[in-house]
């Protein structure tokens, strides 16, 4: 096998998986049983058995490869976001909690409201410039 029909089989896989579980250009494995799988098909015809296939590298298009790296780039900047974002809440709550069990302020449902919103816009921005 040689040439397009290696691409045909690895353009199959993803280059990058969302989920863990999901086979991808970047698992060896994946792309070697997906090879072997390929090839043991196309020689069966004519009486060869395939054990394994392995491919010796994949060069992406210039165009790909800046694709990929920025999905993996949002990928990274999703995550941290996430990280971030609950810090912050768990943070803005414990600090209300504190506040309203130690008795240093009573807070209707709308004094709340506001507080969390004033403490998650402060620790936001101080997150912010700590960057």
């Amino acid at each position: 096998m040689c040439g397009g029909d290696d691409a045909r089989v690895l353009s199959r896989l993803p280059a990058d998986a969302f989920h863990d579980d999901a086979p991808t250009l970047r698992d060896a494995d994946a792309v070697g049983a997906a090879l072997t799988r390929a090839l043991a098909a196309e020689a069966e015809v004519v009486g060869v058995e395939v054990f394994s296939a392995q491919p010796t590298r994949i060069e992406y298009a210039p165009e790909v490869a800046a694709a990929m790296q920025r999905s993996r780039m949002a990928a990274l900047d999703a995550r941290h976001r996430d990280t971030v974002l609950t810090s912050v809440v768990d943070s803005v709550e414990d600090t209300v909690t504190r506040l309203t069990t130690r008795g240093l302020v009573e807070l209707d449902d709308y004094e709340r409201k506001a507080l969390v919103k004033d403490l998650t816009v402060a620790f936001c921005t101080a997150r912010a410039e700590q960057r």
